[in-house]
């Protein structure tokens, strides 16, 4: 019999205004529901070992090595929830005399119980929990752990919980900072972050799906507190931050980068500074430009730069590529298709971004540019990605029996760097990959020759991220 995702004692609005539904139910009906199934999916494996999370999590070394870390992660989530769910109530609850008298000999009071027990979940940095928990010998002890880690791993009994939501956004709020980013993260196949994944020193990754819902909540709870979306992922408190450098790069206006990692354009020419601070600060120090790519720009820059800065602002004006070339017309129908999808609305004038949109707002342009290029031109360069790692399911290769969310299968024609060896391996493949861009940008000669011998100067990640220029 599987492990079941109990239904809430109370309706998903009845601990309102102080949770609302929408919170209830993201974090029971998606959070905690993907903690059931993933426990589920490693319990499969062996049979043997039954579903009785606490006595399994009450010794975790009993728990077999490939799908330990698995049922730490979800087996606790699942577990720490389903006590939270109990323990919340529409209805104030007082604690018993029993319970009452307990408090007051560990804490010295009730209200100081209360002020430790905050402080304890108002300290955990990033994601986790408060706990009052007893030891075997009924000591009380309050105490937080990180992301989904239960008590019961450290020989103690939990009798009180409170899962830390969202800490990063009060963080930010409190803070008083002028503005702040609001995107996905993505792992990537042969990161660092990839590989602890896969040893288990990390929880997995949020999958698309859920930094789908997170993206969301974070943008109702940003635009609750009079935060204004900037760009797309760029909000802003105040005045004091209006993030004009990137709205007006990516509009294509004239300026010259600088610092390390800068971008710019000056009269048909993209520019890119040295990424890396080592050889920004080299050339620096003698005296020259510390650039990491120069290159003429496409004819179609005009298009691109209108369509970037719109969709980075949240919607998009066809009419104001139509009066450049009417042949961009046939975009309707694309934007039509994705307003069926949810992904747009069309308010007679232009085509605005929903939610949903929002999320999606660098694959949409993406997709945006390479239809454009194809009605222009002719030709396409479409871009087809590998599923982001988070989203993929694979096999360790130190247990073929260990199957691994957050390892992505691998772009066909990039290498995964481990060492030195593959690392350069890589870099040759990407050295491929850029001459074929380099080709079918038109550049020849002794210009193509220049930008292919600048870029065996620059590592693999840098030429990665010249390309990601070059293709945008």
């Amino acid at each position: 019999m599987a492990i079941i995702l109990p239904d809430l004692p109370y309706a998903y609005d009845a601990l309102e205004p102080y949770i609302d539904a929408e919170t209830m139910t993201l974090h029971h009906d998606k959070h905690h529901a993907t903690y059931v199934a993933n426990a589920n999916a490693a319990l499969e494996k062996y049979p043997e070992i039954g579903e009785d999370l606490e006595a399994l999590l009450a010794d975790v070394e009993k728990i077999p090595a490939d799908i330990r870390q698995a049922l730490i992660n979800n087996g606790g989530g699942h577990l720490n929830h389903a006590l939270f769910w109990e323990l919340l109530s529409p209805e104030k609850q007082e604690p018993t005399a029993e319970v009452a008298a307990a408090i007051n000999e560990a804490f010295g009071s009730f209200e100081a119980f209360q002020e430790a027990f905050t402080a304890a979940a108002t300290t955990r940095f990033g994601s986790g929990w408060a706990w009052l928990v007893s030891d075997k010998d009924g000591k009380l002890e309050i105490m937080s752990t990180k992301d989904q880690s239960s008590p019961i791993s450290l020989g103690l009994i939990p009798i009180l919980t409170m899962d830390v939501w969202e800490q990063d956004l009060a963080d930010l709020v409190s803070s008083g900072v002028d503005g702040a980013d609001l995107y996905q993260l993505n792992v990537f196949d042969g990161s660092d972050l990839n590989r602890d994944i896969a040893s288990g020193k990390v929880p997995p990754a949020a999958t698309t799906s859920m930094q789908g819902d997170m993206f969301e909540f974070g943008r109702t709870y940003l635009e609750a507190r009079a935060y204004r979306r900037l760009s797309a992922a760029h909000w802003s408190a105040n005045n004091r931050e209006r993030s004009l450098y990137n709205i007006l790069a990516k509009a294509g206006v004239p300026m010259f980068p600088f610092g390390s990692g800068a971008g710019g354009n000056v009269d048909g020419y993209g520019m890119m500074l040295h990424r890396a601070l080592k050889p920004y600060e080299d050339m620096v120090s003698r005296g020259e430009k510390p650039f990491m790519a120069l290159m003429k720009q496409s004819d179609l820059q005009p298009f691109v730069n209108q369509v970037v800065s719109q969709l980075e602002q949240g919607y998009l004006n066809i009419n104001t590529l139509v009066a450049m070339d009417s042949r961009l017309d046939e975009l309707n129908w694309l934007y039509k298709l994705w307003e069926k999808r949810g992904l747009v609305l069309y308010n007679g004038l232009l085509y605005k971004l929903t939610s949903a949109g929002e999320f999606w707002t660098v694959n949409i342009t993406q997709s945006t540019l390479e239809a454009m290029e194809y009605i222009i031109t002719g030709k396409n360069s479409f871009a087809l990605e590998s599923v982001a790692a988070q989203d993929t399911k694979t096999t360790s290769k130190e247990n073929p029996n260990q199957e691994i969310r957050g390892i992505g299968q691998g772009k066909a024609n990039i290498s995964v760097p481990t060492d030195e060896q593959t690392e350069a391996q890589r870099k040759e493949a990407l050295m491929t990959k850029a001459k074929e861009e380099i080709a079918k940008s038109g550049a020849s000669g002794e210009a193509a020759n220049r930008m292919v011998q600048a870029m065996a100067n620059l590592s693999a990640d840098e030429i990665e991220y010249m390309m990601e220029r070059m293709m945008s």
